[in-house]
């Protein structure tokens, strides 16, 4: 699983009823229309605890890779 935070700290809001955090698939996992912005990409163990974490700057009209 992995967590989205932005500039704050806090979760990147979703939108809808969808958790904070995503399932990963092996590969890529996008996700789309993120405001652009200052994040932290955070990998997660299965107790939630941050097993690794990747900042991340979006710029509008862009796509952004991440190797985490």
């Amino acid at each position: 699983r992995m967590r989205l935070l932005d500039s704050r700290g806090l979760p990147y809001p979703r939108g809808g009823p969808r958790p904070s955090t995503m399932a990963l698939v092996p590969g890529s996992v996008p996700i789309a229309n993120v405001a652009p912005g200052s994040y932290t990409l955070q990998l997660l163990n299965d107790d939630e605890s941050v097993a690794a974490s990747q900042q991340v700057v979006v710029r509008e009209e862009e796509t952004t890779s991440v190797e985490i």
